[in-house]
């Protein structure tokens, strides 16, 4: 079981970077125990970085070229083991679950007919009112607050993955990105 500490206090950009799209990720780590136990873990798959809690998907590609050799996990399960505003230390997974199959939700279709969003700031009101266009276009609601971690630049731009009856909604960009998926009221 090896331990990583990703410290903040090391002051360069590419490592204040990778400190708050780490942050960012965890947002997403399950917490309901009862659930499967993979989802308590951070994924790292071909270099990519994943968490999800059964309702949304946080990813992020780290800028490898950039960042010190020793912030480059291998691939595989680790255990968030704390996080604070200045370091976030991990411990890798000996024996890990089988993580959730993402293809389904990586390999999107797009929808059209729900425009992207830019907010300059995510207030409730902000929030309040794009969750208002959201149901009015497709439906679904979906939980505010997944949104507001969803936009991990303070700017909501997304668009909507075509899975069926339950549409998620995609966040972000090309290395960084997030699914959340509608609430389910039947459940």
């Amino acid at each position: 079981m090896n331990t990583y500490i990703i410290d903040k206090s090391i002051k360069a950009a590419v490592i204040e970077k990778h400190f708050s799209q780490l942050s960012w990720l965890i947002k997403a780590i399950g917490r309901d125990e009862t659930k499967n136990k993979a989802l308590a873990y951070i994924h790292i798959a071909d270099g990519i970085y994943y968490t999800c809690d059964g309702h949304r998907l946080h990813c992020f590609l780290p800028d490898y070229d950039e960042l010190p050799t020793s912030f480059n996990l291998p691939d595989g399960e680790y255990n968030l083991v704390t996080a604070n505003r200045k370091q976030i230390i991990l411990q890798s997974v000996d024996e890990p679950a089988t993580y959730p199959n993402l293809n389904v939700i990586l390999n999107y279709r797009r929808c059209n007919g729900v425009p992207a969003y830019f907010f300059r700031s995510t207030t409730s009101h902000d929030l309040s009112l794009l969750n208002h266009h959201i149901i009015s276009n497709t439906g679904q609601c979906y939980d505010l607050d997944y949104i507001r971690d969803a936009a991990f630049d303070g700017t909501i731009t997304f668009d909507r993955m075509g899975l069926g009856e339950l549409d998620g909604l995609v966040f972000g960009c090309k290395n960084q990105f997030a699914v959340v998926m509608p609430i389910n009221l039947y459940a």
